[in-house]
């Protein structure tokens, strides 16, 4: 009966861990949900398709699928997110000129991710500043993006978690040599950080292998492990509850179904309704 204790106990305190930790991420990654209003995006997105996005700690690529408050960027919008893609990169030059996007001064053939690049009478040229990037609609014909405001600052955006679109976007821009510098640049700080804590763990286990072995592997990895699996028994205990609870109020009429909720009042009715019937 202890042992069980024990391990009852342990799973509350190491899944206590990992859901703070959960939460913890949430807020500091600024996760956040929403739709896409409009047809902006067709052919990828939809009008009032769901997406969720993700604020802080990522990088933004060409490609990639991005949101910003649309009332900083444009006046007559109010309270409303744009979704867009982005186009061109920090420092790049892109231009527009009959219907034809070119970055750095290649010409980009979009055939085969989109059918129509951009309107005949979209001639324009920027060079884009080191925090700031230029976002079209998939919808060329129909999109207030980039071309009518503007850059967009990084600083607003989130990104969009899909990878809708993004491999065909890709395919377009590789053909013409078009490298993301922020993805070297990305790929350079990681390599870079993994390589040093590499040569530490290396430097540690030649001069002290028992502090590897004791430390690293065993103590650590163990406590990483137990919160990991303590966290989704404990997360699925409580959804699995919470199901319960709500499948018997709904079953006592206590909560009522689906999205008929009603008042408290009517609730009160209802029951000396049923109570007068039982009587008679």
């Amino acid at each position: 009966m202890k042992k069980i204790e024990k391990i009852f106990l342990d799973i509350l305190k190491h899944g206590g861990i990992g859901i703070v930790l959960l939460i913890g991420l949430y807020f500091i990654s600024g996760f956040d949900n929403g739709d896409v209003m409009g047809n902006s995006m067709n052919p990828y997105f939809s009008n009032r398709d769901s997406y969720s996005s993700v604020r802080r700690l990522v990088s933004y690529n060409r490609c990639d699928v991005v949101t910003f408050d649309g009332s900083k960027y444009d006046s007559s919008v109010e309270n409303a997110d744009f979704v867009k893609r982005i186009i061109g990169l920090p420092n790049e030059k892109v231009t527009i000129v009959n219907s034809k996007i070119y970055i750095n001064d290649k010409i980009v053939s979009e055939n085969g991710f989109l059918d129509i690049s951009a309107h005949e009478n979209d001639n324009q040229s920027v060079v884009l500043d080191n925090d700031e990037y230029f976002v079209l609609g998939d919808n060329r014909l129909n999109s207030n993006d980039s071309r009518s405001f503007g850059p967009v600052n990084k600083r607003d955006l989130s990104k969009v978690i899909s990878k809708q679109g993004k491999s065909e976007c890709l395919s377009a821009y590789e053909l013409i040599g078009v490298v993301s510098s922020a993805n070297i640049k990305d790929i350079l700080i990681i390599s870079i950080v993994a390589l040093v804590i590499l040569i530490t763990l290396i430097f540690i286990s030649l001069y002290n292998p028992e502090l590897t072995k004791k430390v690293f592997i065993f103590k650590y990895l163990a406590t990483i492990v137990k919160i990991l699996v303590s966290t989704v028994i404990l997360w699925l205990t409580l959804m699995l509850g919470l199901t319960i609870l709500l499948r018997l109020l709904v079953l006592l009429k206590l909560t009522p179904a689906q999205n008929n909720w009603g008042n408290v009042n009517e609730i009160i009715e209802d029951r000396e309704t049923e109570f007068k019937k039982f009587d008679k």
